[in-house]
Order: structure tokens, then C-alpha cells, then sequence
């Protein structure tokens, strides 16, 4: 029988064998890490898990894709920005003063996930009377790894023990808003050069936005661009963002959007022939 020791030897049969591999990179203390993992074998129901008053509880579903069962824990992490948007490892010795685990409670935190089975987490805001007017954000370390040690394949006739035990590692954004907070936003900067749309998102407020940004045919209303997911957290006071656009079309003809996601509120902001409205 072959054992195979080494990644680099699994990977190369497995890719005769037409079993595709991914590399996740991670990012993490302020090193980036790679592992390596059967490609897509766990999807997460939301990029961003958000609690506030009017949503005391919400659920966090964790989907097992793999042929085998996925052992999982959940833990708290922190990551800080700078005024522009830049994302780093947390500086700080103790949690941040708004760590969101102050504020909200979930289970389970650990847990085993059958093959192509889902394992749902609850999250529930916890009502404090002295809880600060701050928005509370930490991130949710997701880490999953096979319960199997290995999986025998036939190469050639012969067996061979390839190794299953490469973990990956999630950060979903944590936000919680115990009390109601606000923001503007505006564009600003606004170019178009060579089909690259150039623009400044600029924030003001007590709560960090997230949402879609929208390029628009004005003549016709067509979409020409999106770019869904998008935050600007309470640090940031602005953010820059290209989009291409691939349409031949001058910069009098487009229309920006921003549309924050309907969960958490209903924040806009849109530019056209250089004026702007909130």
C-alpha cells in the first residue's frame, strides 16, 4: 500500500484523479497562512452577522458540503482599520472596549457536522441597561477539519491513505447595535478613465455601513456594474473603489448608488453630473 506523507504528493494524484483542491489563504495575526482543503466543502449562510434591537436574535447556518463529517469550533477574534479602510491584526493586549461577545450570546460554539448536513448557530442579543451608544463588532472564527484522518483511493492498482486532517479557518464580521446609531455617507472623487470608474466613499456617523454600490446607464437604467458585501466600518472616515465599467459611456451618463443592506437599515446615497443626494 502507498502512504502518502506530504501535501504536495496527495495534491498532484488527487489532480490526475480530476478531484479538485483549493488554496484558502488566511489571514491571521498579521501573517498570512495557507492550508490546504477539499475545495467548497463547507458554505456559510451569511458573509456578516448582524443583531440590533429590532433583530434581538438571528441565526448562522454552517453548511457541511464534504463526503465526511466536519468537526467545528467557534471562537472570538479582532481586527481593527485605519481611517481609510486598511484592515489589520488587533494591537491590543485585552478585548476592545465594543468586543461584540460583551453584548450578544451564541451557541453552540462547538459541534460535529454530518456529510452534506448543516449545523445552525444562534446568536441573542443580551439586554444591559448600562450598555454604551457604540457599535460592538468581533469576528467570528469559524475552524472545521475533517473527522477522518485520511481516505484511501486507488492510484494504479494500488492503495493510498490520502491525508484529510488540513483545517480552514473563517472570520465572519460580528455587529452588534444595542442602541440606535446613525451615518451618512457621499461620493466624492468621482472619475472615469478607461473604462475604470474611480470614486471616494466618504462616512460620518456612529455605526459602520454595508451594502451594495451601483453603477448606472442613465439613459436607460441598465446595471453596469455592482459590487455587493461592501462595509465602510465606524474607524473608516472614507473608502476609495474602482469599478470597471464596460460600456463605452461618459462619466455625464452614470448614476452611483449606494443601497445599505435592508437588515440593517435603509441608508442611501447617490451621485449623478456631479451633484450629490443623501
Amino acid at each position: 500500500m502507498i502512504q502518502i506523507f506530504h501535501f504536495v504528493r496527495a495534491e498532484h494524484i488527487l489532480t490526475r484523479l480530476n478531484i479538485r483542491f483549493t488554496k484558502i489563504g488566511l489571514f491571521v495575526g498579521g501573517v498570512i497562512l495557507s492550508h490546504l482543503t477539499f475545495a467548497n466543502n463547507i458554505s456559510l449562510s451569511t458573509q456578516r452577522i448582524y443583531v440590533d434591537q429590532k433583530h434581538s436574535s438571528t441565526n448562522f447556518d454552517i453548511k457541511n458540503r464534504d463526503s465526511t463529517a466536519q468537526k467545528c469550533d467557534l471562537g472570538i477574534t479582532y481586527f481593527e482599520f485605519d481611517e481609510n479602510g486598511i484592515m489589520s491584526a488587533y494591537s491590543g493586549v485585552s478585548p476592545p472596549d465594543n468586543a461584540a461577545e460583551n453584548v450578544v450570546r451564541f451557541s453552540p460554539k462547538h459541534f460535529v457536522i454530518k456529510p452534506n448536513a448543516k449545523q445552525t448557530v444562534r446568536f441573542r442579543l443580551r439586554r444591559k441597561s448600562d450598555t454604551p451608544v457604540v457599535e460592538h463588532r468581533s469576528y467570528v472564527t469559524l475552524q472545521c477539519k475533517s473527522t477522518q484522518a485520511s481516505e484511501k483511493i486507488s492510484v494504479n492498482g494500488e492503495l493510498a491513505s490520502i491525508p484529510l486532517r488540513s483545517q480552514l479557518q473563517q472570520n465572519i464580521p460580528l455587529i452588534v447595535r444595542p442602541r440606535k446609531l446613525d451615518a451618512t455617507l457621499k461620493f466624492s472623487d468621482v472619475t472615469l478613465v478607461d473604462n475604470k470608474l474611480s470614486f471616494v466613499l466618504s462616512r460620518e456617523g456612529t455605526k459602520s455601513v454595508y451594502g451594495k454600490v451601483t453603477v448606472v446607464n442613465k439613459s436607460n437604467g441598465h446595471i453596469l456594474n455592482e459590487s455587493a458585501n461592501f462595509a465602510i466600518y465606524h474607524e473608516t472616515k472614507q473608502k476609495y473603489l474602482q469599478m470597471a465599467v464596460q460600456e463605452k459611456i461618459s462619466l455625464d451618463g452614470i448614476v452611483l448608488k449606494f443601497n445599505e443592506s435592508e437588515r440593517e437599515g435603509d441608508l442611501s446615497a447617490v451621485w449623478s453630473n456631479n451633484i450629490v443626494s443623501l
